[in-house]
Order: structure tokens, then sequence, then C-alpha cells
């Protein structure tokens, strides 16, 4: 019998395969070299982001996303995110060096509610989990973006918020978004952002039955249905 992943405190982030009968376990940094690689001198790369429930704990994963794209586009969209939690937030900056020795590379805000810059950290856990997830999204622009647990640290009352920043943004960026969650509330809150926006959105249960791994979908229509009769699809 293959070993369970799911409860390996060594896991790694994967795709569980069945191929045939055959259970496969292929490593999403795998896939990443796979897209990334160019089989042609005019090849585009495909991007390719994953966020784990904790990377906005990372401070040098947030710096290396900051640096992609500072000073671009949609650097603004960045803020204009994190107002849906702290409206007081003017501008955001990425600060100190990978150097050893120096100050380590730290998110740093401007708010109305300070006279001078403070670390994006006493903004709290909500504002820095959505700090990652756009950041990862605007870094994924013309690929994909895969987002483990993405309501981690987020309250109720903002995600509805957030999945319409998701719906637009994906769409302005060309990127397919994946997420997975645990909670009820996020998937109200998807559908009733889905409801509202012309992109496709769909809502997939996965089960675990013996050894396979039974997927399920729910069209926009049906999770319409199942959020007003509450039913369980987690």
């Amino acid at each position: 019998m293959a070993p369970d992943l799911f409860g390996d405190v060594d896991a790694f982030p994967a795709l569980a395969l069945d191929i045939a009968g055959r259970p496969r376990i292929v490593p999403l940094d795998r896939l990443l070299r796979r897209f990334l690689r160019r089989p042609e001198a005019d090849a585009t790369p495909f991007a390719c982001v994953y966020l784990d429930p904790f990377s906005s704990r990372s401070t040098s994963q947030m710096a290396a996303l900051w640096d992609a794209i500072a000073l671009t586009d949609v650097e603004s969209e960045v803020v204009k995110a994190l107002q849906i939690i702290s409206t007081d937030i003017q501008a955001v900056s990425v600060v100190g060096s990978d150097e050893r020795g120096s100050r380590a590379r730290t998110a740093i805000a401007r708010s109305t509610a300070h006279s001078s810059p403070v670390p994006l950290r006493s903004f709290g856990d909500g504002v820095n989990r959505l700090f990652g997830i756009i950041l990862s999204l605007c870094n994924a622009r013309n690929g994909v973006l895969l987002v483990d647990e993405i309501e981690n640290g987020l309250h109720y009352s903002v995600q509805t918020e957030i999945w319409r920043t998701i719906f637009r943004l994906a769409s302005t960026l060309n990127v397919q978004v994946f997420a997975t969650s645990h909670s009820w509330d996020c998937v109200r809150a998807f559908q009733q952002a889905a409801s509202e926006s012309p992109q496709d959105g769909a809502l997939v249960r996965l089960t675990r039955r013996e050894n396979r791994v039974i997927a399920t979908q729910f069209t926009e229509q049906e999770l319409t249905l199942v959020t007003r009769d509450q039913i369980e699809v987690r």
C-alpha cells in the first residue's frame, strides 16, 4: 500500500494522480521546473506560483515576490487589496538586505494611523496573508496560482471582497487560480463573488475512498443551491 503522504510530517506539496489504476505522487517543484523549461528560444515561460498556508510568514519569499512586481503596473493593486482589511494603508515597500550582517528584509507600510512607516507585521495575520496572496497572484501573470488553505488568517467578513479582487485580477492578468479550503465561510464567500463575475468559477470536492481520491465538481449554478440550502461540500 502506498504511504499516506497527507499525514507525513515531512510531507511536500504534490499532486496525487491515479494513472490507469496506478497511484503516482508528482512533486509540485518538478512540475514547476517542467513548465518553466524553454523548449524553444522564443518560447514564453509559464508562470506557476504556489503559496502554502504559512508562506506569508517567510520574509525571504515575500521579498522575492515583491521585487518581481515593484514599480510595475500591478504594485498599486497590492495596496488596494490590503485596504480591504486596513483602509489606512497608503503604500507598501520591502526594506533591508539579504547580505549577512545586514538588517533582514522586511515589509513596511505607510499608514494614516502612524507618523512614520511601520512593519507590515503590526497589521496582523490577515493583512500579511492577503499580502502573500495578492503578491503571488501578480507574480503568476499568464500562468497558474496554487493556494493552499486560502482562508487561513482571513476573517470571514472580508472574504467575499477578497474573492472579488481575486476574480478581477485573475481576469486582468490571465491567471488560473486553484485554491483549497476547509471553511464553509470561504465556500460561501466564493459563491457570492463568483455569481457576480463573468469569469468561470467552479467548486471541486475531493473525497478519499480507500486508495482513491474522487473529485466532484459543482458549477456556479449548483454552488448557488449548495450555499442556499447549506449542503455540506467541504
